[in-house]
């Protein structure tokens, strides 16, 4: 198994935490999904896409607490790995 493999993923999640809730914010709003926002397209507003965003509203709101705990796993995670880096280092 990959060293530190845990470690990678947890960053790689911190990393894009930001682009991740940004883009949930642009689905909500009505933006296509998979669409670039420079092409300005949007879903119809209606009944379905109602739904969507109900939805989409209590994925993102549970989502942005877990990628927040990620966050504290992460800083906690990357400590470990420098302490342990450093102690083979000077070995």
């Amino acid at each position: 198994m990959l060293q530190h493999f845990e470690t990678l993923i947890v960053c790689h999640f911190h990393e894009r935490e930001r682009a991740i809730l940004e883009a949930c914010r642009a689905y909500a709003s009505g933006m296509v999904v998979g669409s670039s926002v420079m092409d300005g397209r949007t879903y119809l507003r209606n009944k379905c896409f109602a739904g969507f965003k109900k939805s989409l509203d209590a994925q993102t709101e549970l989502l942005a607490k877990e990628l927040s705990a990620n966050r504290l796993h992460a800083l906690q995670l990357k400590r470990e790995v420098d302490a342990a880096d450093k102690t083979m280092s000077t070995s």
